[in-house]
C-alpha cells in the first residue's frame, strides 16, 4: 500500500509549463525589413562596451 503522502503514479514532479501564445499577430517579420531600416535596431543588441580602465595609466609605485 502506498503511502498517503506519495504522488501518485499519473503525476509530474515537474509538469510542463503551458505554451505561451503571443497577445497579438500582428507582429513585424524580420525578413520583411529592408536591411537600412532603423527598426533593425530593435531586433539585434548592440555589443557591450567597457569603459575604459581607470588603473591602466596609472603610475606604478616604487618598491
Amino acid at each position: 500500500m502506498p503511502h498517503p503522502d506519495a504522488w501518485p503514479d499519473f503525476a509530474r514532479l515537474y509538469p510542463e509549463p503551458p505554451i505561451e501564445e503571443p497577445l497579438s499577430r500582428n507582429l513585424e517579420d524580420p525578413d520583411d525589413l529592408p536591411a537600412d531600416d532603423d527598426l533593425w535596431e530593435e531586433f539585434y543588441a548592440l555589443p557591450f562596451v567597457l569603459p575604459k580602465d581607470p588603473f591602466e595609466d596609472r603610475e606604478q609605485a616604487p618598491v
